[in-house]
């Protein structure tokens, strides 16, 4: 028996590429409403007029309101307007038809049990292993949001601004008693391909590296620490270990990236 549940598409913008304009065009005519939040300082990215679609909600500030805030806003009105799950891909998350025939299927067969038991399903393009499945660790792009039980965790933390709302995400979900599943192997899909990631090689090995500048280092540290305050209080120890790790691993990846920078970086 098919489960009938109403999936959205969210996207937040920031000065995107126009391919990602394919893709907007792609969700409407595939039939799902789209909810965008531009926060692009200067202009909108797209005119609303000019696509002339009832699917698409689009939201413009002139303002960088942040991704807490962003998720926040658009995963409300996605439950406002009466829909059960709400799919989020970052704007350099490559996608096509394929993936969102696949995931469209996965969710006309699941059960309602899990549905009520995850506050997310995460999809990657990637082999799930069994270390990794329970670990309760995602990232923002590629979650399907259980939207009743996103709200019962009082929604994204907004002031979170970019670094750490997804583990932030992770943290709450855990507190609240959900669970997280994660699903690989997902057709037309890449969190990666369109990632300013380099590849070097330090000590006979070789290491994916994405340079940060010295501000997103220094978000990645206050919101990493404001998880690690959190998860101590809440005594989610095995959580915090995780975060730690991940931190060590980030700063180790930054000192070697120092190591590699070029002018024509």
């Amino acid at each position: 028996m098919e489960t009938k549940l109403n999936i959205a598409v969210g996207l937040i913008l920031y000065k995107p590429s126009e391919f990602l304009l394919k893709r907007i065009e792609l969700i409407l005519n595939m039939g799902f409403h789209l909810y965008i939040f531009d926060n692009s300082p200067d202009e909108e990215f797209i005119n609303p007029e000019e696509i002339n679609s009832s699917f698409l909600h689009y939201y413009h500030k002139n303002d960088n309101k942040g991704l807490g805030f962003s998720l926040k806003f658009i995963t409300r009105k996605s439950l406002e307007n009466g829909n059960d799950l709400f799919l989020y891909f970052d704007q350099d998350t490559f996608f096509d038809k394929e993936t969102l025939e696949y995931i469209s299927a996965y969710f006309k067969t699941i059960k309602p049990q899990e549905i009520k038991a995850n506050s997310a399903f995460w999809f990657t393009n990637k082999t799930i292993d069994a270390a990794s499945k329970d670990n309760n660790l995602v990232i923002n792009s590629g979650c399907c949001y259980v939207l009743e039980n996103l709200s019962k965790m009082e929604w994204h933390d907004q002031s979170m601004f970019v670094e750490g709302v997804d583990y932030m995400f992770c943290l709450d979900s855990i507190i609240n008693g959900f669970t997280l599943t994660k699903i690989g192997k997902v057709p037309g899909l890449n969190h990666d391909i369109e990632q300013p990631i380099l590849t070097r090689k330090f000590l006979n090995r070789e290491f994916e590296i994405r340079v940060y500048p010295l501000r997103r280092v220094l978000e990645v540290f206050s919101s990493h620490f404001r998880i690690l305050l959190k998860s101590f209080s809440n005594r989610k120890f095995l959580f915090s270990y995780k975060i730690i790790y991940l931190l060590l691993g980030f700063t180790y990846h930054q000192i070697v990236s120092l190591l590699f920078i070029k002018k024509d970086y």
